[in-house]
């Protein structure tokens, strides 16, 4: 992925991840996907890196 905005597999997003210069304890927001995917995909982003991983609430607004 070149960017911060992007669709990959599980594989490709924690790779990316790990080869970016993001601190850390980077506090990651997941918004798009289904429900049960973006779930699996904060808890395997969870036990496979550092990063603080969340999956956003519907009409939750966040800052960037």
């Amino acid at each position: 992925m070149s960017s911060l905005s992007g669709q990959g597999d599980y594989l490709g997003i924690k790779h990316w991840l790990k080869q970016s210069r993001q601190p850390y304890d980077l506090k990651i927001q997941l918004v798009h996907g289904d429900l049960d995917a973006l779930g699996g995909m904060r808890d395997h982003l969870r036990h496979t890196t550092t990063f603080n991983v969340d999956v956003a609430g519907y009409h939750n607004i966040l800052t960037i």
